[in-house]
C-alpha cells in the first residue's frame, strides 16, 4: 500500500493538504481537504465523482491526474495556491494567481492568469535546477489574495513572485511580480532553504545563516524593531549560531 506523507501543514483558509505517495518505483501527488472559494487549490479540474466542476471537499486523499506523470520531489501549500517541484527541477503551480503567486504571467491574449485549475509548470524557470519551494501561508484577508512564492535552485539563487505588499518578495520594492525573478541582494549567499510567511519571507544559506525581508510589523524578521525590510538582511541576533532550519508562521518564525 502507498505511504502518505504530509509535506506541509494546512493553512488557515482554505484548510487542505498536499500529500505524496511513495512506492519503490514511484511518488504520487495526493490531494484532500477544503478548497475555499472555487480557487482550485486542490489540483482537480472536476470534481472526482460526478465530472463537473472541482470539489469544494475532498474528505480523503485524491491522487491529482494531472500530475500523474511526474516524478514529484517536494511540494508547498499555500493559502490560496499550491506549489511542486519535480526530481528534474521544473517548478508547477495551481490555484489562485490574482497577484501572480503562480509565476505564469500572462497567456499568449495578454490577460494574466487568476486561477489554474491543474499543475501547470512554470517556463520562466525552465533552464533552473529548482530543489525546493515555499507558498506563503496566509492571503492577507477574505478575497485579497496577497500570496507569494519562494523557489531555491540547485546553485543556491533564491527566486521570489506574488504579491510584492510590504516588500516580501525581496527587489526593493512592493511591486507584484508576475514571472519568477531572481533576488539580487542574495547573490552572493548559497541558500539551502526557505520559508514564507504572509507577508515576510525567510531564507537560509549553507552556512547557517538566516537572512528575512517583508513585513517587520509584529517583530518576526528578528532585527530588534517593527520596521519592514525590503532586501534580504542577515538576523544579528543568529550570527554566532549555526541554524540548520527554519520555518514560518503568518506573523513568526522559528529557527532550529
Amino acid at each position: 500500500s502507498a505511504l502518505l506523507r504530509a509535506m506541509s501543514a494546512p493553512p488557515p483558509l482554505p484548510t487542505r493538504s498536499l500529500l505524496l505517495g511513495s512506492s519503490p518505483y514511484s511518488r504520487r501527488l495526493l490531494s484532500c481537504g477544503f478548497d475555499s472559494q472555487h480557487r482550485a487549490v486542490l489540483g482537480h479540474a472536476h470534481d472526482l465523482t460526478s465530472g463537473g466542476p472541482p470539489s469544494l471537499r475532498l474528505p480523503v486523499p485524491s491522487l491529482v491526474p494531472a500530475a500523474a506523470g511526474l516524478r514529484v520531489r517536494g511540494v508547498a501549500a499555500g493559502a490560496v495556491h499550491s506549489l511542486l517541484v519535480t526530481e528534474g527541477g521544473d517548478v508547477y503551480s495551481w490555484g489562485s494567481s490574482k497577484f501572480g503567486a503562480l509565476g505564469h504571467g500572462v497567456d499568449c491574449d495578454g490577460r494574466k492568469v487568476e486561477r489554474q485549475l491543474e499543475p501547470r509548470r512554470v517556463e520562466a524557470l525552465a533552464g533552473v535546477r529548482v530543489v525546493m519551494v515555499a507558498a506563503s501561508p496566509s492571503h492577507g484577508g477574505w478575497g485579497l489574495d496577497y500570496s507569494h512564492s519562494l523557489a531555491v535552485a540547485d546553485d543556491g539563487a533564491v527566486f521570489s513572485w506574488g504579491a510584492g505588499k510590504d516588500s516580501r518578495l525581496g527587489h526593493g520594492s512592493s511591486n507584484d511580480v508576475h514571472t519568477p525573478r531572481r533576488i539580487d541582494a542574495l547573490k552572493k549567499q548559497r541558500v539551502a532553504s526557505v520559508a514564507a510567511g504572509e507577508n515576510h519571507s525567510v531564507a537560509l544559506s549553507n552556512e547557517g545563516r538566516v537572512y528575512t525581508w517583508g513585513s517587520g510589523r509584529w517583530g518576526q524578521l528578528g532585527h530588534g524593531s517593527l520596521r519592514n525590510a525590503r532586501l534580504p538582511r542577515a538576523v544579528d541576533a543568529l550570527r554566532d549560531v549555526w541554524v540548520c532550519s527554519v520555518a514560518c508562521g503568518c506573523y513568526h518564525n522559528l529557527a532550529l
